[in-house]
C-alpha cells in the first residue's frame, strides 16, 4: 500500500494536512505501518507518542517535529488517555523547486535529521514554519498556496543552514520486506489470505515470516491484516455502501466476525459508525 490518503486533499499545490487528536478514549491508538512517496512532517502539539521510521524508534513530546522521508515505512502508537495530539503535513517534493534537493531526498542519498527536539539548533523556527504551513492550508485564505510554499522553503533552508541535512552513500528507500508485504496486502486484502499465503509468496517458511513480520511491523500479521481491513471498511461505510457488502469486500468470511472485529478496534458497531457518518 502506498498510502494515498493525502492525495485526495491536495488543493492547488501538492500539499495536505491532517490533525490527530487522541482525547477521552480508554485505549491505545495505533497508526498502521504504511509508506508514500511524499515527505511528511509531524508536529507534536500535546502529550507524547512513539513513531517508528523503518527500524528506528522516536519518542515525540509536545513541541517536537519528526521528518519522515519519502518511501520510508512508518507507524505510530500513542495512549489516548494522555490527550496526545499532533499535526501532520504531507507534500510532494516538487514543492521545493530544487531538483538536486528533491532527487537527494527521494533516493535517500540526502537525509534530514529526523527528530527535531528543543535542543536542536533553530528548533523553534522549524516548528513555527511547519505549524504555520499547516494553518495556512487549513484557513486557505487568498494566497495561501504561496504562503505555505514559502514556509516549507524556509523550513528546508533552515535545515540546510543549520547543518541538519547530510549526505549518505546508502540509499534509504526503506525495508524491502515491508514494502513487498504492504503491496501484497493492498492488492489482496479482500481475499482469504493468511500468513502462510504471504510467506509462500515471499518464499519464506511461515515461522520465519511471522517472526520477521512482528519484528518489522510491531504486531502479529493477523492483527495487522484485521486492522487494515477495518480501515478499508470505514472508508466504504462512509461512502454509504451496505454493511454486508462492506464485510464481503474487505475480506471477512462472516458478518458476525466482521462486526465483532469492527467493534473491538473502533469501539462501536459498523451500524453505529455508519450512523455517525450520516450526521
Amino acid at each position: 500500500m502506498f498510502n494515498d490518503t493525502f492525495k485526495g486533499r491536495f488543493r492547488g499545490i501538492p500539499l495536505a494536512v491532517a490533525r490527530t487528536d487522541l482525547i477521552n478514549e480508554g485505549n491505545d491508538y495505533r497508526l498502521l505501518s504504511h509508506q508514500h512517496k511524499e515527505l511528511e512532517l509531524i508536529c507534536m502539539t500535546a502529550g507524547c507518542a512513539d513513531f517508528y521510521i523503518n527500524a528506528a524508534h522516536f519518542h515525540l513530546r509536545a513541541g517536537d517535529v519528526l521528518i519522515i522521508p519519502p518511501y520510508a515505512i512508518h507507524r505510530a502508537t500513542a495512549s489516548m488517555r494522555d490527550g496526545s495530539a499532533w499535526e501532520c503535513l504531507c507534500f510532494d517534493l516538487s514543492l521545493l523547486h530544487d531538483d538536486a534537493l528533491c532527487t537527494g531526498l527521494e533516493d535517500g542519498k540526502l537525509t534530514a535529521k529526523p527528530h527535531i527536539t528543543a535542543d536542536v539548533p533553530a528548533s523553534a523556527a522549524l516548528l513555527s514554519y511547519a505549524r504555520s504551513a499547516f494553518t495556512a492550508y487549513e484557513k486557505q485564505a487568498p494566497g495561501w498556496e504561496l504562503e505555505a510554499t514559502g514556509l516549507i522553503l524556509l523550513f528546508f533552508s533552515t535545515l540546510k543552514r543549520e547543518g541538519l541535512l547530510s549526505r549518505t552513500d546508502v540509499p534509504g528507500r526503506g525495508n524491502d520486506f515491508c514494502t513487498r508485504v504492504i503491496k501484497f496486502i493492498a492488492h489482496h486484502y479482500s481475499e482469504p489470505i493468511t500468513s502462510a499465503t504471504l510467506a509462500a509468496h515471499l518464499y519464506m517458511s511461515p515461522a520465519y515470516f511471522c517472526r520477521l513480520f512482528k519484528r518489522n511491523f510491531g504486531v502479529r500479521f493477523a492483527d495487522y491484516l484485521a486492522a487494515y481491513r477495518i480501515e478499508k471498511a470505514k472508508a466504504l461505510l462512509a461512502e454509504k455502501t451496505s454493511i454486508s457488502e462492506v464485510a464481503t469486500r474487505t475480506g471477512f468470511q462472516s458478518f458476525s466476525y466482521f462486526s465483532k472485529t469492527f467493534h473491538k478496534l473502533c469501539g462501536y458497531t459498523p451500524s453505529e459508525y455508519k450512523s455517525r457518518q450520516a450526521l
